[in-house]
């Protein structure tokens, strides 16, 4: 599991290459969080349980952790606005291969709390609809 705070150096590379990571063939699931997240905190050390599931049903997942710091008020808007989102924590999952631009194809996107199960299942509901059922 990879992650980068707004308040890293390496932030704003860290997000372009979100978008274009080396693990092609994989998906790829992001976790949007805040330092000031109370359930943010509690979901990410749930996250390669996340792994391991899906590893169950022959499913690779690359996870990566981006975490908002509040006092990069600008920067945290400009993020938020960048991707569509309001809240956090949200997930977004990237689909394993290209889009016609040369980027990764945002799959779905969830806005709000999950648990490791809940997370597995909604990622399998998202690439198999009937995967779940």
């Amino acid at each position: 599991m990879q992650g980068v705070s707004t308040s890293s150096p390496d932030y704003g590379t860290y997000l372009a290459q979100l978008r274009m990571p080396p693990s092609l063939g994989h998906l790829q699931l992001v976790m949007i969080s805040g330092d000031w997240c109370g359930p943010c905190k509690g979901i990410k050390p749930q996250l390669p349980q996340v792994a391991q599931i899906l590893a169950q049903y022959g499913i690779p997942l690359a996870i990566h952790v981006v975490e908002l710091v509040q006092q990069n008020q600008a920067q945290v808007m400009q993020f938020t606005q960048a991707l569509g989102f309001q809240s956090v924590p949200t997930f977004v999952l990237y689909g394993p291969g290209l889009d016609g631009t040369g980027q990764r194809e945002v799959l779905v996107g969830h806005e709000g709390v999950m648990v490791a199960p809940q997370i597995a299942n909604w990622i399998r509901e998202s690439i198999q609809p009937s995967a779940a059922q």
